[in-house]
């Protein structure tokens, strides 16, 4: 699922802020954002900007996130408190200059017209039409620094991520309280697979990806079976901490072995951690490769809990080696209101590990089955610089 850092919200509520005379919180599905007090009612639409989206300074409907007398670019959208009061994102009024763009788009999409905006909103928004205003307005997803990508020699094997992987961003829970609501409200109209989650903790490192292709038509005709990728990049040369972290973890061993099981391209995805990433929060001595995902292409999709288990005991029948896992808070987890995700279950996670926790994953028990992570907004807003 791409990650959609622009889209059209209707704003479900607002709520007063004590001692504030000028703002308030306004609420989008699972956000709250701070806004300017009267500038939205409950069931109008405004156009939302999820954290970690790069606004461009230029556009005057961002100017005044400029500090006098600053000269960036562009602003990051962060986590912050405002009067005491947790804000995430940005919610603009749709009619606010500099959204020019955005707003031509939506007055013609969905076979509308350029009449009345609001019949126009509400018609692109049940029939999921959804421009992409992030590329019309400028705005781009900050990435933090790679670290160890920049000290790599020589040249990648592919340009971007390979493609025949996806990437390891989840979707936040926040952007799916309706399909998580839906499961929780279903009650006895689906199976109880779909109500069954394993919870597993969101370390905070950076992301490593270790391949075995042995099927599949590479760039260029090459025919490498081996791979191992940083967030962002394939990476050619093994003289890294990528490499170094994908063979000490023993996945390259693993990965022939899960590969001949699942019949074809596997990779396993992780977490790497230790001195010199993200500041080494959970003070490891060395850098340890911590696996959450098996991928299988033939399959195209993730292995479930219960696979996973599976082809970790067949690695270790094989080749004796045990592999490393993120930690697990619940093998079998059963969907509760989307308040106890958030609140209860964050609270006993943070409470019961002896490092500080980014968040913590939920993935279904079925194949295919919805994937989401919530990140602890305590963690967000005393490490997320």
């Amino acid at each position: 699922m791409t990650r959609k850092l622009v889209t059209i919200r209707e704003v479900i509520g607002t709520i007063p802020i004590e001692g504030a005379d000028n703002i308030e919180l306004a609420v989008v599905d699972g956000w709250q954002c701070v806004v300017k007090k009267g500038d939205f009612v409950p069931g109008q639409f405004g156009l939302y900007f999820e954290i970690d989206s790069l606004l461009p300074l230029d556009n005057p409907a961002f100017a005044f996130l400029q500090r006098p007398g600053a000269t960036k670019t562009h602003h990051r959208l962060k986590t912050i408190k405002l009067r005491g009061t947790l804000s995430q994102g940005l919610l603009v009024r749709l009619d606010t200059p500099g959204l020019e763009a955005a707003r031509e788009a939506l007055l013609t999409c969905g076979g509308g017209g350029t009449g009345d905006s609001d019949i126009n909103v509400v018609r692109a928004v049940d029939d999921g039409v959804s421009d992409d205003y992030a590329a019309l307005l400028g705005v781009t997803k900050y990435e933090p620094p790679q670290p160890g990508e920049s000290g790599i020699t020589g040249q990648t094997r592919v340009v971007t991520f390979p493609g025949f992987i996806p990437r390891t961003d989840l979707e936040r829970v926040q952007n799916l309280k309706r399909e998580v609501q839906a499961i929780i409200e279903a009650n006895g109209n689906i199976s109880i697979e779909q109500h069954q989650f394993e919870v597993q903790a969101k370390y905070d490192g950076t992301s490593i990806t270790a391949y075995y292709c042995p099927d599949v038509c590479l760039p260029e005709g090459d025919t490498y079976e081996h791979g191992v990728c940083s967030r962002n990049q394939d990476l050619k040369d093994i003289d890294n901490m990528f490499w170094r972290g994908a063979a000490e973890a023993k996945w390259l061993t693993a990965l022939p072995i899960i590969a001949a099981a699942c019949g074809g391209t596997v990779a396993i995805q992780g977490e790497l951690c230790g001195p010199g990433i993200q500041s080494n929060r959970m003070k490891l001595e060395t850098k340890r490769a911590f696996a959450f995902d098996i991928f299988s292409v033939r399959h195209a999709r993730y292995l479930t809990r219960p696979e996973r288990d599976l082809m970790w005991g067949l690695v270790k029948f094989q080749a004796g080696i045990e592999i490393a896992e993120v930690d697990t808070f619940a093998a079998v987890w059963f969907l509760s209101p989307l308040s106890e995700i958030l609140v209860d279950l964050m609270a006993t996670c943070e409470g019961s590990v002896k490092y500080p926790l980014e968040g913590i994953v939920f993935k279904s028990l079925r194949p295919n089955g919805l994937r989401f992570k919530a990140l602890s907004n305590s963690y967000l807003l005393k490490y997320d610089a």
